[in-house]
């Protein structure tokens, strides 16, 4: 009798198994990742302060845009290194929204994985010297991260993003 209760029970463990293994498959072959910017992270999206536009929205948008005036490109302007003097919290890092560009823009910073700044919107043609961080940096080399994230009609378009050293001494 208990060789028969055994084999009941591994019989009903194998047919659960494969009954988890199955909803499993069907909900991956189901599921549908949101749409999003096609350079950014969802995480990263939230992080930004205005709506995302879905793929569809975005190429309309874009078509729109390429109607008119010549080109929907989008050009980046960011310097290769930041510098920052100990105990300071002014970042010298030039960033631009290029002349040639059509939409406006503006800038994150990121240092260290947390976001340190946030610009207003930028004119194409419009130009950032030095910006001011919430917090002052150590002593050394930080990671950082410049986003430029594009904007048409109060919506985001796009997201391109530059890994730039920051160097603190």
């Amino acid at each position: 009798m208990k060789l028969k209760k055994k084999i009941v029970i591994i019989g009903l463990i194998i047919i659960i198994g494969v009954f988890i293994s199955f909803c499993i498959s069907a909900y991956n072959l189901s599921y549908k990742e949101p749409n999003r910017p096609d350079n950014t992270k969802t995480s990263d999206v939230r992080t930004g302060m205005l709506p995302v536009l879905s793929r569809d929205e975005k190429a309309k948008i874009q078509e729109g845009i390429a109607s008119e005036k010549n080109s929907p490109n989008f050009t980046t302007q960011t310097a290769s290194k930041g510098i920052i003097k100990e105990g300071s919290d002014i970042l010298n890092l030039p960033i631009g929204n290029s002349p040639t560009n059509r939409l406006d823009s503006f800038i994150e910073i990121k240092v260290d994985e947390k976001f340190l700044y946030t610009s207003a919107l930028m004119k194409p043609g419009t130009y950032l010297e030095k910006v001011k961080l919430k917090k002052k940096l150590s002593k050394g080399i930080h990671q950082g991260l410049v986003r430029q994230i594009t904007v048409y009609k109060g919506k985001t378009v796009s997201c391109y993003e530059t890994v730039v050293p920051i160097i603190c001494s």
